[in-house]
């Protein structure tokens, strides 16, 4: 819907004087609640363009995975693994980010941080643990929304090279799997990307909550 409404308002610029087409786009593309929620959430996204400058402490990187820590899982597994660099390690951030495809790679290197998320799912006993990708994703929500009470971005990837992520770091694919990379930093200005990529750097909007949520019945 946005995309179409600031094609409209492209192909009609000249009724418009720039001023008030700047006021009218920030309402388009300003997300609406449907709902009493908290801000957080609304303001929650995941950019491309990050600050390459930016270097990230590690009491925030320890506070973010504090945050994953403390996840719940189904019988307290924590089925959760991340495997994360820093962009000041300049030889395993460069190893990191060759293991992401060229899509992401072209963006994703001017993060903070690199990582991967991986989940273990088999519980100790060896059984499949049915529910281990699930409550990985929770863990990784948690770790998103503390980085934003320090007013850094996340943005998971699952254009990765997940073959060579497990020859890698090898990791034993009967016991883990690799679900997906992420990058963690500080938002830079869309004009940092590349030409192609800068007309998709905007928030983008969800499904009625009507379309998500069902009382008594599904559907």
């Amino acid at each position: 819907m946005y995309r179409y409404l600031n094609k409209l308002l492209n192909q009609t610029s000249r009724n418009f004087s720039p001023s008030s087409l700047i006021c009218i786009k920030e309402v388009i593309m300003e997300r609406t609640k449907q709902a009493s929620v908290a801000d957080r959430f609304i303001e929650r996204w995941s950019p491309r363009s990050f600050d390459s400058k930016f270097e990230i402490s590690d009491r925030k990187l320890k506070a973010i995975f504090e945050a994953a820590r403390w996840t719940p899982s189904c019988f307290n597994i924590q089925p959760w693994r991340f495997i994360y660099t820093k962009s000041q390690d300049e030889e395993n951030f460069e190893k990191f980010s060759n293991l992401l495809l060229p899509m992401n790679k072209v963006w994703a290197e001017n993060a903070s941080a690199l990582g991967f998320i991986i989940c273990r799912k088999v519980n100790d006993d060896g059984e499949k643990n049915f529910y281990s990708q699930f409550d990985t994703g929770a863990a990784w929500m948690s770790m998103t929304m503390q980085a934003r009470e320090f007013n850094l971005y996340t943005h998971a990837m699952g254009g990765i090279k997940k073959d060579e992520v497990y020859d890698h770091f090898k990791i034993d694919q009967s016991e883990y799997t690799v679900i997906c990379g992420f990058a963690l930093g500080k938002r830079a200005d869309k004009k940092e990307l590349p030409e192609k990529l800068q007309k998709r750097e905007e928030k983008n909007d969800r499904k009625e909550l009507k379309d998500i949520m069902f009382e008594n019945q599904f559907k």
